[in-house]
């Protein structure tokens, strides 16, 4: 009876307890650490430090607002930058799991306690419509199946720090520091802005940190809400403000709990950091908008095997990278597939492809950059972007530069590799990563300013000394050559000055690639002789015909096709089944392609038969005869992924030979 009586009491009537029923203070203290939750029933609960009469904060948090017009891509992309930044051992990829489930309230640590805060929240955003309808869509979601978002990353160090006081440790950094970072010069981040984009999926404002370093399990749960009243622990507390940002901890240090953590079918058995996303933002299509997202911001990363990504069921990672680019629609990802074919072909077709090493004597000496330290890669065509693609040692991409080549049409990516330019521009970037701003560098402000100007030069000078043709007596004021750039980046304006001319005289014209034609100069595998089968019936016998070329088809009656050397994967699925994708880039838009499997032998090649064969890339129809695939017509740029299988099983020598009509 008295246990029940104290469970009950308020803080006036604890006194009347102890003086009237006979209850000891022990006693009392006891009951009370099981109404708080702190014993017997939960190792935590949720706490908001009071902000001491200080600043009261508001329902806009910066960081979050700076990810919320695009959320999931936003998270996405700092997320896995996060993991790559903490990659252990550099020979082997980091791999990043995104797994979707969904939870109940009871499954969710102090799940109970965080919706009475969220009742809090909503008497104190009274007249801020929008925080009060946040918090009370939140109270509603609470009442059903809760969706969860879980990241995990691998081949990481995870959070170190977290069994220790110290704010300089990779745990306090992520969990409790605002707007500061402790990341090495290489890392693709250095602001802590980043860490509010899981934040910002979240319809709570609420997600979970828990990890392995070594041997140190690790928790805690974070929530940014707004500042509202709360009462102090014990039974004669005063009301206070708390500050807006809450933990689920053990204790008033709020600090890690130093246990193993799982929600969902996950348990971690090796080093590295899971992010649990509570109650996360709808998305009709959330694996969807996650693989778009990688594919955009990591493509150089999967492409150079420093990271791996696993969406749902889903692995992209450098054998499947081509193969879902080549998903991509042709029109609306024209800019991503151009730039995946530039890096993926980059040593292809010297006539239109440049692979531009960094002499520190054109750029970069005075400012301390070293030979080699960035690479440019630039390819020329027609119609295609102006711009070149930005990239840090990380391999996330960051903006694509314009205002550089005039009227030329390429597309390039630079790939900035060294420590010393590395640091330079990281110091720039801005923390969305879309930008380089000297300006926000507030010591030595001219020494940046000069080395991003020098560098856009190196740039312009590179494109014009490769693809631009040479320009005479042309004069352009000072300052406006970076506006006419952009008005020829626009494919639309052919701009040129005239001495002590008033305006500018401007014609249209559409760029065009120059490009010689030219024979390519290899062998024809059919006419090498030691295929296993006979001739195609109806195929002409003519020994003056060109080496590279084989005859009519007569069941088609109007191509000739011409054997084109092509880069290409070959990728085994099952080579027990014998599955096979092969991923390639169309080099020249063409009425049909075809494409021959043929085994390799040590006593001549033969012809392998195909089934079951899916084109991803094109959608127009496929022929299948023998050892070939026919399809077509088929665009330059587009990226194909010819799915196949054969009726051989076990592992064999074979190539696929790319023919194209004349």
């Amino acid at each position: 009876m008295n246990v029940q009586a104290a469970f009950w009491a308020d803080d006036m009537s604890a006194l009347l307890l102890i003086w009237h029923v006979g209850i000891s203070y022990d006693e009392l203290m006891f009951v009370h650490a099981w109404k708080e939750g702190i014993c017997m029933r939960e190792i935590g609960k949720w706490r908001f430090a009071s902000n001491n009469k200080g600043i009261v904060d508001g329902f806009n948090d910066p960081g979050i607002e700076t990810f919320s017009a695009d959320s999931i891509s936003s998270m996405v992309r700092e997320v896995i930058q996060n993991s790559v930044d903490q990659q252990v051992d550099e020979s082997r990829p980091v791999v990043v799991d995104f797994d979707f489930f969904q939870v109940t309230q009871d499954e969710i640590p102090g799940g109970s306690q965080l919706g009475d805060i969220f009742d809090r929240c909503i008497e104190a955003s009274q007249g801020d419509q929008v925080a009060t309808d946040f918090f009370e869509q939140a109270k509603k979601l609470m009442k059903g199946r809760i969706d969860v978002l879980r990241i995990s990353d691998h081949n990481t160090t995870g959070l170190v720090g977290a069994e220790t006081n110290d704010s300089k440790t990779p745990w306090h950094q992520l969990v409790k520091g605002r707007g500061s970072s402790n990341k090495n010069i290489n890392s693709g981040g250095s602001f802590g802005i980043g860490k509010a984009a899981p934040l910002a999926c979240s319809y709570f404002h609420t997600i979970f940190y828990a990890s392995k370093a070594d041997a140190v399990d690790s928790y805690v749960g974070v929530s940014r809400l707004l500042s509202f009243k709360q009462k102090e622990s014990g039974f004669f507390s005063k009301e206070f403000t708390t500050t807006g940002t809450g933990f689920y901890s053990a204790s008033d240090d709020m600090n890690a709990i130093l246990k193993p953590f799982s929600m969902g079918n996950f348990t971690r058995t090796d080093n590295g950091t899971d992010i649990y996303i509570l109650a996360l933002e709808k998305d009709k299509d959330l694996y969807g908008t996650i693989r778009l997202a990688v594919l955009k911001n990591f493509f150089v990363s999967i492409e150079f095997q420093k990271l791996i990504v696993h969406v749902g069921q889903d692995t992209i990672d450098r054998n499947t990278l081509a193969q879902y680019i080549a998903q991509l629609d042709d029109k609306k990802y024209a800019e991503l597939k151009d730039y995946y074919n530039l890096l993926i072909h980059r040593d292809d077709d010297p006539e239109d492809n440049r692979v531009i090493p960094l002499d520190a004597v054109e750029y970069g000496e005075k400012y301390g950059i070293k030979d080699g330290e960035c690479t440019l890669l630039l390819h020329q065509g027609e119609d295609l972007n102006q711009r070149v693609l930005m990239t840090r040692k990380t391999g996330m991409t960051l903006f694509p530069q314009s205002r550089l080549g005039n009227s030329i049409s390429y597309t390039g990516i630079l790939l900035i590799q060294g420590d010393t330019m590395n640091q330079i521009f990281k110091m720039m970037e801005m923390p969305a990563h879309d930008k380089w701003e000297p300006g926000r560098c507030k010591v030595k402000k001219t020494f940046y300013e000069n080395a991003y100007t020098d560098l856009k030069k190196y740039l312009r000078k590179k494109i014009i000394e490769n693809f631009g043709a040479p320009q005479q007596d042309v004069e352009v004021a000072y300052g406006m050559d970076e506006f006419f750039a952009d008005a020829a980046g626009d494919g639309a304006l052919d701009v040129e000055l005239k001495e002590r001319k008033p305006k500018a005289k401007m014609t249209k014209r559409k760029a065009r690639r120059r490009r010689t034609d030219r024979e390519v100069k290899v062998k024809d595998p059919l006419e090498e002789g030691g295929l296993g089968d006979e001739p195609r019936a109806g195929d002409k016998k003519d020994d003056t015909k060109k080496k590279g070329t084989t005859t009519k088809d007569p069941a088609k009656n109007t191509y000739n096709f011409k054997f084109r050397a092509v880069k290409k994967r070959l990728i085994a699925n099952n080579m027990v089944n014998g599955e096979y994708t092969l991923a390639f880039t169309i080099p020249i838009s063409k009425s049909r392609i075809r494409l021959e499997v043929v085994g390799i032998a040590e006593r001549g090649n033969y012809k392998i038969p195909v089934k079951d064969v899916r084109i991803e890339g094109n959608d127009s129809a496929v022929d299948i005869e023998k050892n070939s695939i026919t399809f077509g017509p088929a665009k330059k740029g587009q990226t194909i992924a010819a799915h196949f299988s054969t009726g051989f099983q076990g592992p064999m020598m074979m190539e696929v030979n790319y023919y194209e009509a004349k």
